[in-house]
């Protein structure tokens, strides 16, 4: 049906209204109908409209319920209403909120995985220090265990070795035992042969006593043409002719000294001339001192030891010093010096001898000094010294390298731990130590380098490296370690320490000292000698007191040129002991 068409659905009310009798009425009819047409249409639209929103509100709701909008049970319709009266400002709440809630909950997953992360990380930590206490300690176990077999087998090579040496010992023993039988049986041989016609071979066909003797004295010989040392034969010569004692011969004595050591001695007679002493530490310096304190005309020496001015007996000079300085230096005239200064300054130099004698003969007439080997004042050397300055006595005491080693140092038991290395109480490998290994200045040529003012030997990186060879269980002969720790010394330190020694007023052997001292008394003419001191005591030769022969051999050679010194000294001093 069309619209405007009479005859569809708007026709009885067209009808009612006259059925179109004039145009006026059909132009109002006409009107009216499309009117309620329009309205038709609107209500049309209204319900489409009005469909729509209910879906809207529908799919609303679904989506509410699934991010937790609650349990509604609204229908439609109410929730289009509602959808109208709250308008879209409630949907965004809704959203924001269930997007607020989401981002806590990751917050919070975030925050538990951090913390569970940072146990782990704990545990990991904890297990780690627990694996290296473990190693820690096992380490540990290992080096006691490691040390506990190394000690272990340090007792056993000990007892090892004193069982041998025991063994030695016994075997030693029964040999010697077994050669004074033999000795006494070919000794009484000897003498049936000797009686029959002479001295000839056994009939046994072994070495006569005298063949014997014979070749033992050309081995010593030997000996002593390598080391230059004095060596008791091993066996006694019987027909030795014994020395006569001859008393000491003062007009001997003094025609031996030449014009020069004469005139000192003569100005000492006078009082106007000092005696000094050089003193090499263990050279008897003590001894010296408490026997010839009291000099010539009731004069004296510096209260300790004959050294050290301690009472204040000389006065302080007047303070003359040319620089202007706290200290003196080399164009400060020798008068300004105070006597501990003067004695800091050995060796003198040739123009300070004269003025520093003459300042202390003033008030003392002897004067002692030690040294040990060691550069001297500014590197001065004894040669630099005037000693034959006329009004100076000069003496110096020698004494056996080998001895004075032995002598009970106090440097060498306390401060370097070689405690009763000469009563029999050190072991071997102690004594390798002292003699080569840690390079100690007392047993290393120690008077030719206090003489010569020379320090000891210098060791490289290298040398210090080298380890004891009997701590480490290897063989090392006396020649390998002279090439591993060369001294240094040779025949021209030797000469020019005999050239030194020739210069000496006196020269005294500490094997007859007192002897020596009582015989310079007498050349000075104290006037009546003092009382025979104590005498020392005697020990054995060193070769008995050093207890390994290695050592000794080793020690020997290391010091040939000071022994060599010593055997020369002996030939110039005052008292020959062997004479005596």
């Amino acid at each position: 049906m069309k619209a405007g068409d009479p005859s569809g659905e708007f026709a009885p009310i067209l009808r009612n209204n006259g059925g179109g009798s004039s145009s006026s009425n059909q132009a109002t009819n006409r009107r009216a109908t499309v009117g309620r047409y329009r309205i038709v249409l609107l209500a049309t639209a209204v319900a489409l409209i009005l469909t729509w929103l209910s879906q809207f509100v529908v799919e609303q709701s679904g989506l509410r319920h699934s991010f937790g909008g609650g349990n509604t049970k609204e229908t439609p319709s109410l929730l289009a209403e509602e959808e109208l009266t709250n308008g879209s400002n409630k949907n965004d709440t809704e959203t924001k909120t269930a997007t607020t809630i989401t981002h806590e909950q990751l917050l919070e997953r975030e925050k538990a995985l951090n913390q569970k992360e940072q146990e782990l990380k704990e545990r990991e930590e904890k297990l780690k220090r627990e694996k290296e206490e473990a190693t820690k300690q096992k380490q540990e176990e290992e080096a006691a265990k490691q040390k506990e077999e190394e000690e272990r087998a340090k007792r056993e090579e000990e007892e090892k070795r004193a069982k041998q040496k025991e063994e030695e010992e016994a075997a030693k023993q029964k040999e010697e035992e077994e050669k004074r039988a033999k000795q006494e049986e070919e000794e009484k041989r000897s003498k049936e042969e000797a009686e029959k016609g002479g001295e000839k071979e056994g009939e046994d066909g072994k070495e006569s006593p005298d063949a014997k003797r014979k070749r033992l004295n050309a081995e010593k010989d030997e000996f002593l043409k390598r080391y230059r040392v004095y060596m008791e034969p091993t066996e006694p010569n019987e027909n030795k002719v014994e020395k006569n004692h001859v008393a000491w011969n003062k007009q001997k004595a003094w025609n031996e000294l030449s014009p020069i050591k004469q005139a000192q001695i003569e100005n000492y007679r006078k009082e106007k001339a000092l005696l000094l002493n050089l003193h090499p530490t263990h050279h008897g310096g003590t001894a010296f001192c408490s026997r010839m304190r009291k000099g010539i005309g009731n004069s004296t020496s510096p209260d300790f030891v004959c050294m050290g001015d301690n009472a204040h007996v000389m006065p302080v000079p007047p303070d003359c010093s040319v620089s202007g300085k706290e200290y003196h230096q080399s164009n400060d005239p020798p008068y300004c010096y105070t006597h501990k200064e003067m004695l800091r300054r050995m060796p003198w130099t040739k123009d300070e001898t004269g003025p520093f004698v003459r300042s202390i003969r003033k008030y003392f007439h002897l004067q002692t000094n030690e040294f040990r080997p060691r550069l001297g004042f500014m590197g001065r050397t004894f040669d630099q010294t005037d000693w034959e300055f006329p009004e100076l006595v000069s003496v110096v005491i020698t004494r056996d390298p080998l001895s004075r080693i032995l002598a009970g140092d106090g440097y060498l038991t306390k401060e370097r731990n070689y405690k009763g290395y000469n009563e029999h109480l050190l072991n071997h490998t102690r004594w390798w130590d002292l003699a080569a290994y840690k390079n100690e200045m007392d047993t290393d040529n120690f008077f030719l380098r206090t003489m010569l003012r020379l320090s000891k030997s210098t060791r490289t990186s290298e040398q210090r490296a080298i380890r004891n060879h009997i701590e480490e269980g290897v063989e090392r002969s006396t020649e390998v370690i002279m090439k591993l720790f060369p001294t240094g010394i040779n025949e021209t330190h030797y000469e020019a320490a005999k050239s030194l020694l020739d210069r000496m007023t006196f020269v005294l052997d500490i094997d007859c000292l007192n002897d020596g001292m009582n015989a310079m008394i007498k050349i000075l003419r104290f006037g009546v000698p003092p009382p025979r001191s104590r005498p020392h005591r005697i020990h054995a030769k060193p070769k008995e007191r050093i207890d390994f022969p290695d050592v000794f051999e080793y020690l020997v050679a290391k010091n040939e040129w000071d022994i060599a010194l010593y055997e020369y000294s002996k030939t110039i001093s005052l008292v020959k002991c062997d004479e005596l």
